[in-house]
C-alpha cells in the first residue's frame, strides 16, 4: 500500500494542479503561455508540496480506512465522496477571494482548484488498485517525470551556468538607481553625461500603484551639453531626489568588463512609455505589452568612446538581459537567460525523484 500511496501523491499532484492551471488559464494559448504553465505547475507543486502530502495524503488514507467494509461498486463511490468531499472542505476553508462562474453560480476558485485536486488524487489512487504497483510500474513511472522535466532541467542548469559567467566577466561597481539617490551626472574618459527634467506648470500628480506620487515631464539626456535623446511626458516620481526621480525610465550602470579589462558607463533608456496606475479593481492599467517594450543603451569608455544600441524586450541578448537584470527597468523581478517562463525549483526536484525511481527499480537481467 505504501508504493501505492507514494505514487497516488507524485502523480496526484502533479496531474491535480496541472488540471488546475488549466481549468484556470484565461490567456491564449500559445507556445509562450505553455511554458508559462508549466513553470505554473511546478511553482505550486514547489509551495504547497508539504499541504499536498499531509493533506491529500491523510485523505486518501482516511478513504482507504473509511471504505474498506464496503463492496467494491460502493467502495468506489464513496471514495470518491471523500476526496471530493475533504477537497472542498479545504477550499471552503481556505478561499483566496478570486472566482470563477460554473453555471451561473460564482464559486470561490480555491474551492474549485482543490476539487479538481482531489479528483485527481481519487483517479490515480483507482487506477492503481487495479493494478500491482511493482518494480515495473515505478521504473515507467520515473522515466515518465524524466522525460518530461529533464529537458527543463538541463535549460535551468544551462541558466546557472550563464548566470555565473556573466556575473564573473561583467562587476557592477556602481548602481545608480539604488538609494541615497546619486545626482544625475556623470563623467567618464572626458565625457560628461547629464540629465535635466521640466515639468509643465499644469501638470497633475497622481499616485502610483507602488505609492509613489508622481508628474509627468520631459526627461532630457545630454552628452557634453548635445542632446542625446529626450523621453516626453514620461513619468517623474516627484518626491524622490537624484536619479531616483527616474526610476523604471533610464539607469545608470557603472561597470567592470574583466575580459576586456575595462570601465565603462552603461546609460540604459526605456523607449517605451508607461504611465502604470492602479484602477478600482486592483488591476493595474497603463503597462504595455512585453512584445512593445523597446530599450536604448548608450555605452561610454575611458578611452573616449560612445556606443548606441538598441532592442526589444522579447528579442534582447544575454548581454541586455544581464542590464535589464541589474537596472530598474525590467518589466518584473527576475529575468533568466533560457528558462524565464517557467524557472521552478519543482521541475529540478521532479528529475531528482524520476531519477531515483530508475535507479532504484533498474532491473538487470542475468545472463544464463
Amino acid at each position: 500500500m505504501f508504493r501505492r500511496k507514494l505514487i497516488t501523491v507524485l502523480l496526484g499532484s502533479l496531474l491535480g494542479i496541472t488540471g488546475v492551471v488549466l481549468a484556470l488559464y484565461e490567456e491564449e494559448y500559445t507556445y509562450q503561455s505553455f511554458l508559462v504553465m508549466i513553470g505554473d505547475v511546478f511553482s505550486i507543486i514547489s509551495f504547497i508540496f508539504p499541504i499536498l502530502i499531509l493533506y491529500g495524503g491523510g485523505v486518501t488514507l482516511l478513504s482507504d480506512y473509511l471504505t474498506s467494509r464496503f463492496l467494491e461498486r460502493r467502495r468506489f463511490w464513496m471514495a470518491f465522496l471523500i476526496h471530493t468531499g475533504f477537497g472542498a472542505l479545504f477550499g471552503i476553508v481556505i478561499q483566496d477571494g478570486s472566482h470563477v462562474s460554473i453555471l451561473g453560480l460564482e464559486v470561490d476558485s480555491m474551492i474549485l482548484a482543490a476539487i479538481i485536486a482531489s479528483f485527481f488524487f481519487w483517479m490515480i489512487d483507482e487506477l492503481l488498485r487495479t493494478k500491482e504497483v511493482n518494480k515495473r510500474t515505478l521504473f515507467i513511472i520515473g522515466v515518465s517525470l524524466l522525460i518530461i522535466t529533464l529537458p527543463f532541467t538541463t535549460l535551468m542548469i544551462m541558466d546557472e551556468v550563464k548566470s555565473e559567467q556573466m556575473t564573473k566577466r561583467f562587476t557592477v561597481t556602481k548602481h545608480f538607481h539604488t538609494y541615497p539617490p546619486p545626482q544625475p551626472v556623470y563623467t567618464i574618459g572626458g565625457n560628461k553625461i547629464a540629465i535635466t527634467e521640466e515639468i509643465p506648470n499644469d501638470s497633475e500628480s497622481y499616485i502610483d500603484p507602488w505609492q509613489n506620487k508622481v508628474m509627468l515631464g520631459d526627461i532630457t539626456v545630454f552628452l557634453n551639453d548635445e542632446v542625446l535623446a529626450t523621453l516626453e511626458d514620461y513619468p517623474i516620481r516627484a518626491e524622490w531626489e537624484g536619479l531616483a526621480r527616474y526610476h523604471g525610465q533610464l539607469s545608470f550602470l557603472l561597470m567592470k568588463d574583466h575580459q576586456m579589462e575595462e570601465e565603462r558607463l552603461v546609460v540604459l533608456l526605456k523607449d517605451t512609455r508607461e504611465t502604470p496606475k492602479r484602477k478600482n479593481d486592483n488591476n493595474i492599467e497603463g503597462k504595455a505589452d512585453l512584445e512593445d517594450l523597446q530599450y536604448t543603451y548608450y555605452e561610454l569608455d575611458e578611452a573616449g568612446n560612445v556606443k548606441k544600441d538598441s532592442f526589444y524586450f522579447t528579442e534582447r541578448s544575454h548581454y541586455e538581459i544581464f542590464l535589464l537584470h541589474r537596472s530598474s527597468l525590467a518589466p518584473y523581478g527576475t529575468l533568466r537567460y533560457y528558462s524565464e517562463n517557467f524557472h521552478s525549483p519543482g521541475i529540478p526536484a521532479f528529475s531528482i525523484i524520476g531519477g531515483l525511481l530508475v535507479v532504484f527499480n533498474w532491473r538487470i537481467r542475468k545472463k544464463v
